[in-house]
């Protein structure tokens, strides 16, 4: 009786030391961050410490004049920006002060911003808890158009 115990004991053992499993490499998809909440290209650090496919938001511009904008978004508690994502020949830049995210972005030669090439890439929340506070965008002479807004879609 006594083997067939041993036998039990090595076997539920076994099963529970996860021989074999493969580990899941910090950075990667589902996996934790890396240092700094850092993760593998086209994911963001989720607020679970692990890596995840991001939720992309796009900021529309509403005149199609406007050849470079700027905008400040704040994000309301449990919604965090991790980056400005930017497409179609759109070049920008955003700097995150948490409650508050800063972007610049110009249009690609002389032409109206493309349609998704100004995207934000949430970590966490949704549309519902961002706002934006400011924006400000010119024309391909650099004048300031007063009735351009942006929106977030």
């Amino acid at each position: 009786m006594s083997r067939l115990l041993c036998v039990l004991l090595l076997m539920a053992v076994q099963a529970g030391c996860g021989c074999g499993a493969t580990p899941c490499p910090p950075g990667a998809a589902a996996c934790a961050c890396l240092s700094g909440n850092a993760c593998n290209d086209g994911l963001t650090c989720g607020s679970d410490g692990k890596c995840t496919a991001p939720m992309l938001v796009g900021l529309v511009v509403s005149d199609p004049a406007a050849r470079g904008c700027e905008v400040l978004l704040t994000e309301q508690p449990g919604t965090s920006i991790a980056n400005g994502q930017f497409t179609g020949g759109v070049v920008g830049t955003t700097v995150r002060q948490a409650p508050r995210v800063a972007m610049t972005f110009v249009a690609p030669a002389d032409s109206a911003f493309p349609a998704g090439g100004v995207q934000l890439a949430l970590s966490s929340g949704s549309t519902a808890g961002l706002t934006v506070t400011k924006a400000s965008c010119v024309d391909v002479k650099g004048a300031r158009l007063p009735n351009a807004t942006i929106s977030i879609r």
